[in-house]
């Protein structure tokens, strides 16, 4: 009985908290739509352990209301959306010119449209109506960053967003938490598409080689057949993999059949591969074989893999095949 108290207790103060914020963003859009926007000002780097210590007891709190009152998805954050500050935002990261920190700070509370901010996660991401984290960019300087509507209500914000992840934010924006100068300077982005994930890979190219226009696509396309001949069978099924997923995308469905299958055969455990392989049998008008594939196990165990998305394409998928079927 007493581990059920504690349990609507903290289920309580979870929501309190929820309410809180809730209300303080209302007054926040009340008072920007009487006041028209703020003025554009300078400001310094937060105290960064100062930060961290705080960010790190915000994360403990949250952790506590993460199992009943976030990962169930609360009656507010289902309903709030916060107001989509920065616009449409380009698909890609071509044009764009990069920004670090300590330029940005010296137009806070000006979103700088046409600039692109490389960024990597070093503390834990959690959530009340946005997701925040703290940010460190290429100078070494951190922040804090809230995101708002990128997070889905049934994704744990750490699992999306793991501590080392690199982003870039296009049209960064800093500003004052509640426009009160006395806080520390974030940045916020209400809009998803200014978010892009990028890989090891990508980030390098795009902060060591100002290449832009670089794509993972590219470069496994562009591995010749004999050198990916050389690798081992490890690395070249991981290679092989990557390379069918790239055909997959481009509808390259013989090829994306043949890279599965090489997969599968120097790795029989390869899940991803498994599900590229049925796939490509039923875009190939193969639909008995594409079932035969589908009833793969490993399918299902991707599909309660906990990876965000799985179960349901391998339901579609599934679905699919049995429609071409009958």
């Amino acid at each position: 009985m007493l581990a059920d108290m504690v349990k609507d207790k903290k289920r309580a103060d979870g929501m309190a908290s929820l309410m809180a914020d809730t209300m303080r963003m209302a007054q926040e859009a009340k008072r920007r739509a009487t006041q028209g926007p703020l003025p554009v000002m300078h400001a310094t780097l937060p105290d960064r352990m100062g930060m961290v210590l705080q960010h790190r007891a915000l994360v403990a709190r949250a952790r506590d209301t993460e199992n009943t009152v976030h990962q169930q998805g609360s009656p507010v954050r289902s309903i709030l959306l916060a107001p989509v500050t920065h616009g449409v935002a380009p698909q890609g990261l071509s044009g764009l010119e990069p920004i670090v920190l300590s330029e940005a700070l010296q137009k806070v509370n000006m979103i700088q449209i046409g600039r692109v901010m490389f960024l990597t996660i070093v503390e834990e991401a959690y959530r009340t109506v946005a997701t925040s984290m703290i940010v460190r960019d290429t100078e070494g300087n951190n922040m804090c960053l809230h995101l708002y509507n990128y997070v889905p209500p049934e994704v744990l914000p750490g699992v999306m967003l793991p501590v080392g992840s690199r982003i870039a934010l296009v049209h960064p924006y800093l500003r004052f938490p509640r426009d009160d100068q006395r806080n520390w300077v974030c940045m916020r982005c209400d809009n998803p598409q200014a978010v892009h994930l990028l890989s090891e890979r990508r980030y390098e190219q795009c902060t060591v080689h100002s290449d832009f226009e670089w794509t993972e696509e590219q470069e496994v396309i562009q591995v010749s057949a004999p050198a990916a001949a050389e690798l081992k069978d490890p690395a070249r099924a991981h290679f092989l993999c990557d390379r069918a997923q790239c055909h997959v995308s481009k509808g390259r469905w013989s090829a994306a059949l043949a890279e599965s299958e090489e997969v599968l055969r120097l790795d029989p455990t390869n899940e991803k591969s498994a599900y590229c392989r049925a796939l490509a049998l039923l875009m190939l008008q193969r639909p008995v074989e594409a079932r035969e594939a589908a009833a793969d196990p490993l399918l299902d165990s991707l599909a309660t893999s906990g990876k965000t998305g799985a179960a349901t394409e391998v339901s579609t998928l599934r679905a699919d095949i049995e429609r071409a079927v009958a």
